[in-house]
């Protein structure tokens, strides 16, 4: 930048002196004076006039941002050579157009053209410029020791006239212009040397992209690439058509500017993300980096709206706009410093290199500020050009270091997934060992389970014995089925597949189904083919695929619904479709359906199933060449559709055999599938008088159990998962919860932790129910609340005993609180939000203590709670109900006003509520032993 010129002139005249003091760059800044020309029509022969020189001023730029509307003035400025030779000057405005009138004598003037937006002429002189267009300069002669008056009348838009920091324009010699030539070309070496490193960067990253498809070398490339475009259009080899705009009125708008600040914001936040993995690793940032990229970017938007569609006229407004994105730009760089700073002290990987990066990419932009205005050195006008280079190969190394390291990670996964493959099999061949193991004592359970059923006459113990029964056998299909699968991802299930008729065997299948559709109310319709339809499969895997889908049909349908099966032959294949009606499988449980040990819910919530069944269906269907769809949609039937090829191509010679006799095949039964007990609720009220225990469980044989035991003693409510929990919770608020931790929908852990949130629910005793033996689930469970934690299998006397101490300790609490009304709360009650509850009760009894009608039905609604919920409520913390707390706390307060003198007792007797003073004397009597007039709290 050039250095403040000391201007060698009066107060009228700017000399062109010599010797030490010689200058080579002129303001004219303090020197000429101004004329506005508001018709836009003055001559250079009217504004010599003695009348039109009398309406100069000095110039000063307020007088022209002071003008608005206005854009043509007219300026003056008297010079003089003081050499003994001639000297050339060079005269360049910063105006859109400009006129220059050179006095040459006898109203005699040399006229030439200038303006920033004059088209580039051949052989004209334009001042070197490195990163805006070139200015025409018009050439100002002066003989030796000669005076003259420059006119010059300029043009400027009111844009213009608000953003520039001068107005008037500059006078340089030949000296001056070849400094300044001999900085730009530096400049533009540097520009060039600097632009060919960001070049190399950028087909670096695409071509690493290209070969590794590593996201962070694509979010780098575009990165460099929009700082590469950026500066070439700043310097004008890019887009200098296109994306510029010029009008008279508006001035030179670019387009370009916009758009390519826009590219680079958006560019720098995706190669953040990416590059730091900043989503994961730290979300907060991450938050903080999408929402300033969202509102920056919306800035920028906003602002190139109003410019050039909205209102092209204010440029008031256009400057704010651009100063905020400005703005905006820079407080960006606290977050991208900051999260680097924030990382690196957390030591996290590549961290300090993205810091490092950024460190020169901030230097650079803070010293190319600072060159404008107060510091001035070499290569300062590219050195934000230098730092955004620096700051590329700082993130183009980090990324080379990443891939090597990698390739070193890769090395070591591959070793570990060779040991991981090597230990599954030992696994596989464990848990195939053990589950073989199982079923020798289940069989022994089974069977004599099977004829104690047969000679057991009490219907209640017969219950219960086939429900011991039912689960046996659901164990013993279950340990099968993962047996399949473990044969199957190891390889050791073969195939044995033989010729079969298809239609004759689903329509033996379907027979088999039929009792168990009655049992349940389900209409079970059959659909398929009278001929003959020879299909190639392996018998015994047949049967596990439709029973499978049957019995995941039967499983999820209601009572009163429809289940279809059809059989359907096409030119290749033969398709086995299950339909059933129920409520639609969502479109994230359709992706994961067939996914080992993945489960779906029920339409009331309920999952009683191992994630197993489908799963094998799928890799026994593999085995076959087959595929599976499932369609569900809302209004239409669930449908899951088997595949079959026909003929044998598709198998291997070793798979077939066809020495197997069809009709001793098909004389076999497929075994029918047991299904667990019915799922409804099962509601127990006794009576009133018995405390009430909700029972959260998704098993419906759990809890038809769990409460069977307790409904002796108990009025028992159940719900089948968390979030209906809360719901019946709400509505009856129990004396004691007992539930389970892996549900559906709302897991154990959340319902606790919403009870305990909840200012009607936290005063209830929870015991956590659960197999989730590990010390970790324990301790989350007691810490969130629960009042007790039993493991499964547990004792059911432990539970009683368990269950009856709590609701004992429950009573205790309540007793207490009878036996003296004047306690604090804190030592009753057993939780904060049990205080904050009763309190909030008191303070809304004592702000309407004089309202006579102020009653329970007030209060509930005061409190937004129904009148029963209250009931329950305020008994169980207080064992009152709300119109006795009611009136215990008018006598309560009306023993405060008797012991305060604050009248007699008929006038405490309104004061607190009674319309009776009779009726109040007779409950004061009742509750505190002497009448109101009698009543000394000391005795």
């Amino acid at each position: 930048m050039l250095s403040p010129v000391h201007l060698l002139a009066g107060i009228d005249t700017l000399k062109v002196g010599g010797g030490l003091e010689a200058q080579n760059f002129y303001y004219l800044h303090d020197l000429s004076t101004v004329l506005p020309d508001t018709s836009g029509i003055l001559s250079i022969q009217q504004i010599t006039t003695p009348e039109q020189q009398a309406q100069f001023v000095p110039y000063h730029r307020e007088i022209m941002r002071e003008t608005p509307g206005i854009s043509k003035y007219w300026h003056q400025v008297i010079i003089q050579n003081t050499h003994s030779v001639a000297v050339d000057l060079w005269f360049y405005s910063g105006a859109t157009h400009t006129l220059m009138y050179d006095d040459v004598g006898e109203n005699d003037f040399t006229v030439h053209a200038g303006g920033r937006n004059l088209p580039y002429t051949e052989g004209q002189k334009y001042l070197p410029n490195s990163l805006y267009p070139h200015r025409l300069l018009i050439l100002v002669h002066l003989d030796a020791h000669e005076i003259k008056t420059l006119y010059w009348h300029s043009t400027f838009p009111d844009f213009w006239k608000r953003y520039s920091r001068s107005l008037a324009g500059y006078l340089v010699n030949n000296e001056y212009l070849q400094q300044r030539e001999d900085v730009v070309n530096g400049e533009n070496n540097s520009f060039a040397f600097v632009m060919g490193i960001i070049v190399a960067i950028t087909a670096f990253l695409f071509i690493f992209y290209s070969i590794y498809r590593e996201p962070a070398f694509f979010a780098l490339a575009l990165l460099a690439l929009t700082a590469l475009m950026w500066y070439l259009y700043t310097k004008g080899l890019l887009f200098t058509t296109l994306l510029a705009s010029t009008s008279s009125k508006t001035g030179a708008y670019e387009v370009g500017e916009y758009i390519l600040v826009a590219l680079r914001v958006i560019a720098f936040y995706f190669y953040v993300i990416v590059f730091l993995n900043l989503k994961k690793i730290a979300p907060g940032w991450y938050r903080i980096f999408k929402w300033a990229t969202v509102v920056l970017v919306g800035i920028i938007v906003t602002d190139f709206l109003l410019r050039f569609f909205i209102l092209p006229h204010h440029f008031q407004i256009h400057i704010l706009g651009w100063q905020m994105v400005n703005g905006g730009i820079a407080l960006m760089l606290i977050p991208y410093l900051g999260v680097g700073i924030h990382l690196t002290i957390k030591k996290v990987p590549m961290a300090g290199i993205y810091l490092l990066g950024n460190i020169f990419n901030v230097t650079g932009l803070v010293l190319h500020t600072l060159s404008m205005n107060f510091i001035s050195g070499p290569f300062l006008g590219t050195i934000d050009q230098w730092g955004t280079a620096l700051m590329l190969v700082t993130f183009a190394l980090a990324l080379a270091l990443r891939m090597r390291s990698m390739e070193g990670e890769v090395v070591r996964i591959d070793a570990d997934l060779q040991a991981a493959t090597e230990l599954d099999a030992m696994k596989t061949s464990f848990f195939t060992s053990i589950s073989h193991e199982f079923r020798t004592p289940l069989t022994l359970i089974v069977s004599p389970l099977e004829k104690l059923v047969d000679e057991t006459k009490s219907t209640k113990a017969r219950d219960r014995l086939q429900m011991i029964l039912r689960n046996a056998r659901r164990m013993q299909n279950l340990i099968s089925q993962i047996l399949d699968l473990a044969k199957i991802q190891s390889s050791k299930m073969q195939l044995r597949v033989s010729e079969h008729n298809f239609s004759k065997h689903i329509r033996t299948i379907y027979s088999a189904h039929e009792s168990l559709a009655d049992s349940k109310g389900i209409s079970f319709k059959l659909s398929i083919p009278e001929s003959e339809l020879p299909l190639y499969y392996d018998r015994e895997m047949m049967n596990k695929i439709v029973n499978n889908l049957l019995s995941n049909a039967f499983k999820y349908c209601k009572a009163g619904g429809d289940v279809i099966l059809s059989v359907l032959q096409k030119k290749d294949t033969v398709d086995l479709r299950i339909e059933n009606s129920g409520e639609p499988i969502s479109p994230k449980d359709q992706e994961r359906i067939f996914n080992h040990f993945q489960r779906i819910e029920s339409a009331d919530g309920q999952i009683e199933g191992s994630g197993v069944g489908l799963a094998l269906v799928k890799d026994l269907l593999d085995l076959h060449h087959g595929q599976i769809q499932l369609h569900s949609d809302p209004g239409e039937y669930i449908c899951f559709t088997s595949s079959f090829l026909l003929g044998r191509d598709h198998f291997k010679a070793e798979e077939i055999h066809i020495g197997t006799d069809p009709h001793i095949a098909e004389a076999e039964e497929p075994p029918q599938i047991s299904e667990a007990g019915p799922g409804e609720t099962i509601e127990l009220t006794p009576g009133k008088e018995l405390p009430q225990i909700l029972i959260v469980e998704d098993n419906a044989d759990m809890r038809a159990f769990i409460s069977e035991e307790l409904a002796d003693a108990y009025a028992i409510s159940t719900a089948v998962n968390g979030r209906l929990g809360l719901d019946t919770a709400r509505e009856s608020i129990p004396d004691l919860i007992i539930s389970d931790v892996m549900m559906p929908e709302m897991d154990g852990f959340t319902f606790l932790e919403n009870a305990r949130q909840d200012p009607l629910l936290c005063h209830i005793p929870i015991i956590m129910l659960t197999a989730l033996s590990t010390d970790e689930a324990k301790f989350k469970g007691l810490e969130t609340g629960a009042d007790d934690y039993l493991l499964k299998p547990f004792n059911t006397r432990e539970l009683r005993i368990r269950v009856a101490n709590l609701i004992r300790q429950r009573q205790r609490l309540r007793e207490r609180f009878m036996l003296d009304q004047a306690q604090d709360l804190k030592e009753v009650t057993v939780s904060s939000m049990d205080e904050k509850f009763l309190r909030n009760i008191m303070d809304k009894i004592e702000s309407n203590m004089a309202d006579m009608e102020f009653g329970v039905k007030e209060l509930g609604e005061q409190v937004y709670l129904s009148r029963s919920q209250l009931f329950r409520k305020l008994t169980a913390l207080t064992n009152l109900s709300p119109t006795d707390f009611i009136r215990i706390q008018r006598l309560k307060r009306a023993a405060s006003l008797l012991e305060q003198h604050t009248g007699n007792v008929t006038e405490i007797a309104y004061m607190v509520g009674f319309q009776n003073p009779a009726h109040f004397a007779t409950s004061f009597k009742k509750e505190f032993g002497v009448s109101p007039s009698k009543y000394d709290p000391r005795s």
